[in-house]
């Protein structure tokens, strides 16, 4: 008698905790949102839409080289100025709309989050000199965006972030993955909160 509500008992508790993880809120990770160009992050318990230039799918086939979305974040959120490097004379249609698009991204989550972050280019500053000495500081991020001849991907080298694609829509899917990678929190798999 004593074994079967011991068996009685477990099977009562292994319904209970089934019953109680079907009542936990499921997070959604990045994978979820496969096929969308629209999605919602939690920035200080806030929800916010976020339209993206490319869907989530075609984002996460950016190459990443030597870093990874933890790493981009991080370094992200541990410098206080973060220079953007491109071609001033790169056509919309080449990936300036992907340029503008990533500046404005940046900005949007430092007005909550970072809001102490300056976000720069050269078009700031009066001569080279000034532009090497922010980019030589331990407390700047360099990201360099360029149209080269590789698919969409995002490497690190010497500190410096090179954002790079062949064509406007490559452009579209590796600075979305940056994007991804600064609204995302890496620490809970990818959930769409910070």
């Amino acid at each position: 008698m004593n074994g079967i509500k011991k068996i009685i008992l477990l099977i009562l508790s292994i319904i209970l905790i089934g019953s109680m993880a079907a009542c936990v809120e499921k997070k959604s990770t990045l994978y979820d949102y496969g096929d969308k160009n629209t999605i919602f992050v939690d920035v200080n318990n806030q929800s916010i839409q976020l339209e993206l230039r490319t869907t989530v799918g075609e984002a996460l086939t950016t190459k990443l080289v030597n870093t990874n979305i933890e790493d981009i974040k991080n370094d992200y959120n541990n410098n206080k100025i973060i220079y953007i490097e491109y071609d001033p004379n790169i056509s919309q249609n080449d990936g300036g709309v992907s340029i503008i698009d990533l500046v404005s991204k940046l900005k949007f989550y430092n007005s909550f989050v970072k809001n102490n972050m300056q976000i720069v280019d050269s078009s700031v500053f009066t001569n080279q000199s000034e532009i090497d000495k922010i980019k030589n500081s331990k407390i700047t991020m360099i990201v360099k965006i360029t149209k080269s001849n590789s698919t969409a991907t995002i490497s690190k080298s010497n500190g410096v972030y090179v954002i790079e694609g062949n064509s406007l829509k490559e452009l579209d899917k590796a600075t979305t993955m940056f994007v991804l990678s600064i609204y995302t929190n890496p620490k809970d798999r990818y959930y769409l909160t910070i």
